[in-house]
């Protein structure tokens, strides 16, 4: 059964009306005739489950337009290939309701996830997968490098038919990192695609979750201690939100969450290190107002600020500073250059 989950709208404001201090009355674009997407026939003869995130522009006319996959689940190609085009062709063949400011229609970016899970599945392991899994975990646990990284090859050539076995094969990647390597944006990787569900459907009732709630809890725990060590601040605090939220016991991240609560406003400079994808993007949550971006001697073009209540993309230029108007909200920064490019952001407070 497909049913779909908007994530975020974000719209595009004019600096001009930012700056006559108009009121702003923004209601976010909504769907108004999905063009419901079709199972992809290979995957259902496989009974294969995947999930699609689409991130796509809205147009003034309700029109869908630079629709793009986010992330997406299925291992094997040509399934992916095939849930991907299946979750394109519905976006772009829907209908919306614009988002309007102050009674204005407006473009704004779109968000959305494509669930793909068969209906009244119960999200089993395979006998297959659990066999490898539990080689996997034997290996882990001895130190054995060469076993545990042949068993989660094997898992990965076996693959992952559904969510639950995507979500902790993801896991395993992330163990395996964590004990043979020193990559932590590796690390925060295979957390995000592992709990990709969850994070996105907190408010949504899934009648069989991809993973057990104690497993989510870990990860999530996890992911905010990585999170916390990479110095995105922004992303630690949503997660943080989220886990209160379900109810986990967050003492022992209390002086590093009042910390990081302090530094969004007070005088700290900091950095953060990144390099770009093999498309060419890197993003982050911005934390601080005040940001200054080193390319590091690498090739990057535009930064694209993503707010809630503005969207602008500016030219990449070496040497300049970019203060964000409080008017523009929480944003989220999309830098983008040639693939595989390094970078260093340095967020700070300007009082200009």
């Amino acid at each position: 059964m497909l049913r779909l989950f908007q994530l975020t709208t974000l719209v595009l404001i004019s600096s001009e009306m930012l700056a006559q201090g108009k009121s702003l009355d923004f209601n976010e674009a909504k769907l108004v005739d999905l063009a419901r997407p079709i199972y992809p026939l290979a995957a259902l003869q496989k009974r294969a489950e995947s999930w699609v995130v689409l991130t796509a522009m809205i147009d003034s006319l309700g029109t869908p337009y630079e629709i793009r996959v986010k992330e997406s689940a299925a291992l094997e190609s040509g399934l992916r290939k095939g849930f991907e085009q299946a979750a394109m062709r519905s976006l772009q063949n829907s209908t919306f309701e614009p988002s309007r400011l102050n009674g204005e229609p407006r473009d704004s970016s779109f968000t959305m996830l494509y669930p793909f899970f068969l209906e009244n599945n119960k999200v089993e392991i395979t006998q297959r997968f659990k066999r490898r899994q539990d080689n996997f975990e034997q290996a882990l646990s001895e130190g054995d490098q060469e076993k545990a990284e042949l068993f989660l090859n094997q898992i990965e050539e076996l693959g992952a038919f559904n969510r639950s076995e995507y979500a902790l094969l993801e896991t395993d990647k992330y163990q395996y990192s964590l004990q043979f390597f020193d990559d932590i944006d590796a690390r925060a990787d295979h957390l995000y695609r592992a709990l990709m569900v969850e994070n996105l459907t907190l408010n949504e009732e899934i009648e069989y979750p991809t993973l057990p709630d104690e497993m989510t809890r870990y990860l999530r725990l996890a992911l905010l201690s990585t999170e916390i060590e990479r110095s995105r601040f922004g992303e630690a605090q949503e997660i943080a939100q989220m886990l209160s939220t379900s109810g986990a016991d967050l003492s022992a991240f209390s002086t590093a969450l009042q910390r990081i609560k302090d530094i969004k406003t007070d005088e700290t400079q900091y950095s953060v290190f990144g390099s770009t994808d093999d498309g060419g993007d890197w993003g982050i949550k911005l934390h601080k107002r005040t940001m200054y971006l080193d390319n590091l001697g690498n090739a990057l073009n535009e930064l694209r600020f993503y707010c809630q209540h503005e969207y602008r993309a500016l030219t990449f230029m070496e040497g300049q500073t970019v203060t964000i108007p409080p008017s523009w909200g929480d944003c989220f920064l999309v830098i983008n250059g040639a693939p595989n490019a390094t970078l260093e952001l340095i967020q700070f407070r300007s009082d200009d």
